[in-house]
C-alpha cells in the first residue's frame, strides 16, 4: 500500500496535492496532458515541450466530487 500511494502522489495529476512542480512528471520526460497534438509532434524524433498543466487545468475536464455518508446517520430520501 506505501508503493502505490508513493507511485501516486509522485506521478499523478498535481491537482490532487502530489506530484508538486511536476518533478515526477520530469523524471519520466513526460510532457504533461495534451489536448491537441499537431503533424509535427507525431513525427519520429521530436522532443515535446512540456505542456505544465493538469488535466484540470482546462476547460475539458471536471473533478467529481464525493459526498461522505456519517454512521449512524440517515441520507436525504432514507
Amino acid at each position: 500500500m506505501v508503493r502505490a500511494h508513493t507511485l501516486q502522489g509522485t506521478f499523478g495529476d498535481p491537482y490532487y496535492g502530489g506530484n508538486v512542480n511536476f518533478v515526477g512528471w520530469d523524471l519520466l520526460g513526460y510532457p504533461g496532458v495534451r489536448t491537441s497534438v499537431g503533424p509535427n509532434d507525431q513525427r519520429l524524433g521530436v522532443v515535446v515541450a512540456p505542456t505544465r498543466r493538469s488535466a484540470y487545468d482546462g476547460g475539458m475536464f471536471e473533478k467529481a466530487t464525493v459526498s461522505v455518508r456519517m454512521p449512524g446517520r440517515a441520507a436525504d430520501g432514507d
